[in-house]
């Protein structure tokens, strides 16, 4: 969806580090370069770290094995490894899915249907791109062939029904697809010539074909004009972003998710206001954020008590804000109400809702403005 990272950047070298909690991005240092973190997923109320060595680390709500390991209580404030997953190339997160795709190809999936420890997904060869959206997964092989399994009460698999999927299943109605990205029951892919295709639930309008109608077969988007490199689909609104940096957005907009001044829904495509040289976009439950070649994050949206867009306040943004206290960012993350960024030194920093310890700071505090995590 997105939760995803869909990263039109090629990422910096990392420096992990350790340290105190700290509210200034620029006041730590690194302090180990043996085992930087190099890929970062939020879901729901949990979040994933994968490490250079192929380890993964997660915190956050476990009452459905997030977390991927039995824990004394429903929730874990700080980073944990997941004892029986190594070698792992890519991490993704849904609502409460966490899947990983190992260096030899194989798919593992923890977090929903009872399974709380990684199992193995169905062999698929060649699986270059995974993601899941709130209970969808989705493999992309190198030759852009799509598979999902999970939930299709929508018709998100684009294959004319709304029957469910328990195991991996070509999405036939998908072909030479590059970039996939699952939202809460739709599907937004780009094809290799650059067509956007989109399908599933749309009472907000965020499959962006100028209708509230469910689709249950690929739609092309016709009305955008110029190359998109990067989708994202969240729970009701969707974003992409095109070449020249800037960011493009439809669908639920009470809160201002779209980014362009206003709170009325969209069923097109438009462009985020005042926001480019962006370079990642993600989308949380009703807030959006973006990465900006300078290495700076913006956000906008639903801001709420936990003060999810980062800069200090609680207020709603109808545009985007300068996230504070953040620089040198290479990969950002969100979901819910929580966000997760990168730096390039490798330092890992979080902020916004907190109620699961899915910040990993060893709280459950909310917090308003990044914080750095520890490892």
């Amino acid at each position: 969806m997105k939760h995803v990272a869909l990263l039109y950047l090629v990422m910096l070298a990392f420096i992990a580090g350790c340290g105190a909690i700290n509210t200034n991005s620029s006041s730590s240092s690194s302090s180990s370069s043996a085992n930087p973190i190099i890929k970062i997923a939020a879901g729901m109320y949990h979040s994933v770290v994968l490490k250079n060595d192929g380890t993964v680390y997660t915190f956050g709500y476990n009452s459905n094995g997030e977390l991927g390991y039995a824990s004394s209580g429903n929730y874990v404030s700080s980073p944990q490894k997941v004892p029986t997953l190594d070698n792992v190339s890519k991490i993704v997160c849904g609502y409460s899915p966490t899947v990983a795709l190992k260096n030899d190809g194989s798919l593992w999936m923890f977090g929903s249907n009872s399974i709380t420890t990684p199992s193995q997904l169905a062999n698929i060869s060649n699986i270059s791109t995974i993601d899941v959206g709130g209970y969808e997964i989705y493999a992309l092989t190198s030759a852009g062939i799509l598979f999902g399994q999970g939930e299709n009460f929508y018709g998100q698999f684009g294959n004319g029904s709304t029957t469910s999927a328990n195991a991996l299943t070509q999405l036939t109605n998908f072909s030479d697809i590059t970039v996939v990205s699952g939202g809460q029951s739709y599907t937004l892919a780009i094809k290799s010539n650059g067509t956007l295709l989109a399908c599933g639930e749309n009472s907000s309008g965020q499959l962006g074909d100028g209708t509230t109608i469910n689709r249950t077969t690929p739609v092309t988007i016709t009305d955008i004009t110029g190359n998109i490199v990067a989708v994202s689909a969240g729970f009701s609104h969707s974003l992409l972003l095109k070449s020249d940096g800037t960011v493009w957005a439809t669908g639920y907009n009470s809160s201002g998710a779209l980014g362009n001044g206003t709170t009325q829904n969209r069923t097109t495509f438009a462009q985020v206001s005042s926001l480019n040289n962006v370079v990642a976009i993600e989308c949380g439950t009703s807030h959006s954020i973006a990465l900006k070649n300078d290495g700076s994050v913006y956000a906008w949206g639903a801001n709420n008590s936990y003060g999810t867009l980062g800069n200090g306040s609680t207020d709603h943004e109808l545009s985007p804000v300068q996230v504070s206290s953040l620089s040198n960012i290479t990969v950002i993350t969100t979901y819910g109400y929580h966000n997760l960024a990168l730096d390039s030194s490798g330092n890992l920093f979080a902020w916004g809702w907190n109620g699961y310890g899915q910040l990993g700071d060893g709280t459950q505090t909310d917090r308003k403005t990044p914080v750095q995590i520890s490892f």
